[in-house]
């Protein structure tokens, strides 16, 4: 059985490593639980060392450390209250009295030696003064030989404050079921909302997302494509990371892990393995990494086309000017290319054909399944730049048969900018050399200044990496694969497709092909850019003009929802 009293706007995650996060109220509560009021939480936890979050030893443990043995494999007691990581008791396994009264009855806010916010300000518990007591643990009901522990700083959230000498009602939730039982049938996060929140109807939160992000309390925001927003919790993650950076820095080593964690996720995300997975600091770096391995030179050609972002080109004519490689353009024709296009370009001297899987201009999907058989077919690889279709669409590289892709994650990730996964097909990992060197590249010392090098995917990571984007990126995978990239695709699919028939109904030039699969629409809007800029504020709609200002480029996300589309055709409808 385990007990807990109850959260406010709190998700509490046990995975890789112990990360509670602040979120708007989203999820239902896992069947069988029973909720009431709902301020502060407690768990009271059995021992299970398959889900160590940290090591046991005194002073700022790390989470991730190797010290055995960890937090997890001993009884130990996690408090929140109104959001706050307030405490960490670790219990004595010897003493049946503890671990029987953790059972039983959840401890008092003196007894488990925790502090209390009080007017924003953390306060000691009573009897205790000095340091940093908000995430100070022991508890008194542990018995004399309980161990004193201090959680790490990077664990708090910021969280409104409560009274001290007002300590929040409970909520009580019993589940007859293990810890890991649990923890499954959650997806390793439980949300619970404060009493009398109303939930959004469906039709206006069909993901149940929107309390997530602040943007939809301020405007109509349709540009993700540029840049898109981050939920609470991915922001969180980030505000965890730097309270560590000003109070007890995280070790190289806790960071590391953290970015091999990422890797995995994001493996899993686009059904590659790990070991074909790298982080690189931009999008452009993997495609510049793949043509420098391919030694192009006189003869070689290479297939892009007119839909691509600008680095492509810049790097080609680069290549072409200094190589003498030969570019090969596949001109579009209304707003799409189709396979047989590429067929007419690519020949026996083709090395590679690049292409963005979702266009940045347009938003046109290519069919990167039918282009890599076309490619290899003809003894050339295919790279994609993957952007603007990672985290929007769903992708699995086995079925697709692509040889490489690169995307950042500021914009349908949801996280940050400064890293980058880079994809490379397990057969290719010899092909793709790295072009620098440095000391993540270390898998073993041999001894004398000799070492072994990584020779999968990790020899692209040759020096620290942007942290703070890491630990946003891991935060954001998380958030993804809760709400599911297919309900992300099949939602902002149709949404885009809303707006293109609108917009079509209402006589634009429409850029983006009908039918076509992604969420970015783009039209010629034909009007004065000034009063096209000025009407969008006065309606707080936030899309891209582009091309001198003579197209708008919308792209709805996981937050917006059908009456943001139609709040926009209103405002295009009215400029006649």
């Amino acid at each position: 059985m385990v007990r807990f009293e109850g959260p406010v706007l709190e998700e509490v995650s046990l995975g890789d490593r112990l990360r509670p996060v602040h979120e708007r109220v989203r999820k239902r509560l896992p069947a069988g639980v029973e909720h009431r009021e709902r301020r502060s939480l407690v768990l009271d936890l059995e021992p299970d060392p398959a889900l160590a979050f940290g090591s046991d030893r005194p002073g700022n443990h790390v989470p991730g450390d190797p010290d055995p043995p960890p937090l997890g494999a001993r009884p130990h007691r996690l408090q929140f209250a109104d959001g706050l990581v307030v405490g960490l008791a670790l219990f004595d396994p010897g003493d049946q009295e503890a671990g029987q009264r953790g059972q039983e009855q959840p401890a008092t806010h003196e007894e488990l030696g925790l502090a209390h916010r009080h007017n924003g300000q953390i306060l000691p518990p009573a009897g205790r003064r000095g340091g940093n007591a908000g995430l100070q643990a022991g508890t008194r009901a542990a018995g004399p030989q309980a161990t004193r522990r201090r959680a790490p700083e990077w664990l708090r959230t910021r969280t409104r404050p409560y009274d001290r000498e007002t300590p929040p009602t409970s909520l009580e939730i019993v589940m007859k079921t293990t810890r890991r039982e649990f923890i499954g049938s959650v997806s390793a996060a439980a949300v619970i909302a404060p009493p009398g929140t109303a939930r959004p109807a469906a039709a206006e939160d069909p993901l149940g997302v929107r309390g997530d992000f602040p943007v939809v309390e301020e405007s109509v925001y349709l540009n993700c494509a540029y840049i898109a927003p981050s939920p609470v919790p991915v922001v969180d993650a980030v505000r965890g990371f730097l309270d560590a950076k000003t109070r007890s820095p995280l070790s190289l080593g806790t960071m590391v892990d953290e970015s091999h964690a990422a890797r995995r996720k994001f493996a899993r995300l686009v059904g590659a393995g790990e070991h074909e997975v790298a982080l690189l600091y931009s999008t452009s770096e993997g495609e510049n990494l793949v043509a420098r391995s391919l030694d192009l030179g006189p003869g070689d050609n290479v297939v892009i086309d007119d839909l691509h972002f600008q680095s492509t080109y810049v790097l080609y004519q680069q290549l072409a000017e200094t190589r003498g490689v030969e570019v090969r353009v596949v001109p579009s024709r209304g707003g799409a290319i189709a396979v047989e296009a590429f067929a007419e370009h690519i020949d026996e001297r083709t090395r590679v054909v690049s292409v963005t899987w979702v266009s940045n201009q347009n938003g046109y999907c290519h069919d990167l399944r039918a282009l890599a058989a076309l490619a290899h077919d003809r003894g050339a690889y295919l790279y994609a730049d993957a952007v603007q279709g990672i985290g929007m669409l769903e992708l699995d590289v086995k079925e697709a048969g692509i040889d490489f892709f690169t995307t950042g994650t500021y914009k349908w990730l949801l996280a940050g900018h400064g890293v980058a996964p880079f994809y490379v097909r397990e057969e290719l990992l010899d092909l793709v050399a790295p072009d620098r060197y440095g000391h993540l590249h270390v898998a073993e010392d041999l001894g004398d200044y000799r070492y072994r090098l990584y020779d999968d995917a990790r020899k692209y990571e040759y020096a620290t990496l942007a942290f703070e984007a890491v630990f946003m990126l891991s935060a954001a995978l998380d958030y993804l694969d809760r709400i599911g990239v297919q309900n992300v695709e099949r939602h902002t699919v149709g949404l885009a497709h809303r707006l293109h028939e609108g917009l079509a109904a209402q006589g634009y030039a429409v850029l983006t092909p009908p039918g076509n699969h992604s969420s970015i629409v783009a039209f010629e809007h034909g009007r004065d850019a000034g009063m096209v800029r000025d009407s969008l504020n006065e309606a707080r709609v936030w899309a891209s003009l582009r091309v001198g200002d003579t197209q708008l480029r919308v792209s709805p996300a996981l937050f917006n929802n059908a009456a943001e589309i139609d709040r926009l055709l209103e405002v295009t409808g009215g400029w006649a």
